[in-house]
């Protein structure tokens, strides 16, 4: 990256910065019940001290994402002795992180793209939204850039490091974000197969990566076990709804896809790009 695009990247990612500070200067940022929650589970976390093995609730009665989030947030519980906005910094941090690498993804493009690329990371209401408050999915949208980052750099230079993390952050998604992360495996797996890059999948490297992936999983797994697997008979149940007897799959398929269908299509400002 020569030092030109570097500066503009950076120029970039600090107007931005300075704009999220201005929008939650004076305590003016989102704090509801979740993130209260989230702040009293951090505390015991912290203060106790009571190391977790799961993280906020799920949308399935009974299912827990995994406690990444929580992890996550002790940082900057213990920089400020519990200032809820030392989360939304943490956020702002997350932005730029993934802002940096949306950036230099997009220049391989044109340099010229940076700019209303970036002009669209710094201004959209969907992005500014993750960062006006402190809340478990707001990573995986954030951090997607640099996982997408380290995806193209394996599949066209095949070093270990950048699947291996790629991995890593599959698992932490998975953590953060279940509805989410479940995908991640079928990504990489896809990503692999699409680009005809077969010979990746030998590599020995890969499946350390995909044990990095099932460690970030140990802790829900562990829970499981010590509570007669009630996630597990909790993602049954949620799968079965609907249906007199068994499964209904592809109902639970249709209603899911429907869901991210009409969550993701107010995107870019808000604009629904379909009518």
């Amino acid at each position: 990256m020569n030092r030109k695009l570097l500066f503009s990247i950076l120029l970039i990612l600090l107007i931005g910065i300075l704009y999220r500070l201005v929008l939650t200067a004076n305590g003016n940022f989102l704090f509801n019940m979740d993130n209260a929650r989230d702040m009293v589970d951090v505390r015991e976390m912290v203060v106790l001290p009571k190391l977790r093995l799961t993280g906020p609730a799920s949308a399935i009665e009974g299912f827990y994402n995994g406690p990444a989030w929580y992890y996550l947030l002790s940082i900057p519980f213990l920089i400020s002795g519990g200032d809820p906005y030392a989360s939304i910094l943490l956020e702002i941090g997350l932005w730029a992180l993934g802002g940096f690498f949306l950036l230099k993804l997009v220049s391989r493009w044109g340099n010229w793209l940076v700019v209303p690329a970036g002009a669209l990371w710094i201004a959209s209401n969907y992005i500014v939204l993750t960062n006006l408050y402190a809340f478990n999915p707001n990573p995986v949208t954030l951090l997607s850039p640099l996982f997408i980052y380290l995806l193209v750099e394996y599949l066209e230079k095949g070093k270990l490091f950048y699947i291996i993390t790629a991995w890593f952050l599959a698992g932490l998604f998975f953590n953060f974000e279940m509805n989410f992360g479940i995908f991640t495996p079928f990504i990489l797996f896809a990503a692999v197969i699409a680009t005809g890059n077969l010979k990746l999948l030998k590599q020995k490297g890969f499946w350390v990566g995909v044990g990095f992936f099932i460690l970030t999983l140990l802790p829900q797994l562990v829970f499981d076990l010590k509570h007669q697997f009630i996630m597990s008979k909790a993602v049954l149940r949620y799968l079965s709804e609907g249906s007199g007897s068994g499964f209904d799959l592809l109902n639970r398929f249709q209603v899911i896809s429907s869901s991210f269908y009409q969550t993701f299509l107010a995107t870019m400002m808000n604009h629904k790009i379909c009518r």
